[in-house]
């Protein structure tokens, strides 16, 4: 089904503002800019809604054009078409999530027969571990302890086949954002809002 953006816009406003959602997104940064939503192209919706809410604590808003996952600072929208392809070597490699207890949220995820792709000590000892969901979805998980949320996005990484300083550099001239050196990869500084 084909809907005018103005009506999709419509819609989400009424829909987001008429009732609370129980996690909202992040307020903006000085230049306006915020982390909203990404879509996700899938094959079995009802597989990836059990995902978003059972295991990263996501609440369900059904829009006409897709089922839409509410989470803490972004909303995962699910599109019932198959993916081109899975998100390892597309421009958007995978996405990251911050979690309370990355060994306790392992164990959930393989009791449910899903698979991780690899587990590894991240800045400060902390577990770190790339989950493949279906259709071929990266998501790496870190720990954060002190998080009163199952789960909360945290970065994306975008990957292009030109320089990426000259993205990196885009994003932070236009985004107002400040560049900082990741710890495990020291020679390659990313941006930060």
């Amino acid at each position: 089904m084909y809907c005018q953006p103005k009506i999709v816009m419509a819609i989400l406003v009424a829909l987001f503002s008429a009732t609370p959602l129980s996690a909202q997104l992040a307020a903006p940064n000085s230049a306006g800019v915020s982390w909203g939503h990404i879509h996700l192209n899938v094959t079995d919706v009802e597989a990836h809604t059990r995902i978003w809410t059972e295991h990263f604590g996501g609440r369900v808003v059904d829009l006409e054009m897709f089922r839409t996952i509410s989470l803490p600072n972004t909303i995962i929208m699910l599109n019932d078409r198959a993916p081109t392809g899975g998100t390892a070597g597309s421009s958007l490699n995978h996405f990251g999530f911050s979690v309370p207890d990355v060994a306790a949220f392992l164990t959930r995820w393989r009791t449910s027969g899903l698979e991780v792709e690899s587990e590894f000590e991240g800045p400060g000892g902390l577990p770190q571990a790339f989950l493949l969901l279906p259709d071929g979805i990266r998501v790496e998980l870190d720990q954060v302890p002190s998080l009163d949320v199952p789960a909360i996005p945290y970065h994306v990484h975008i990957y292009t086949g030109g320089d990426p300083s000259e993205l990196r550099d885009w994003f932070a001239d236009d985004s107002q954002w400040s560049l900082v050196n990741v710890a495990t990869i020291p020679s390659r500084p990313m941006c930060q809002a």
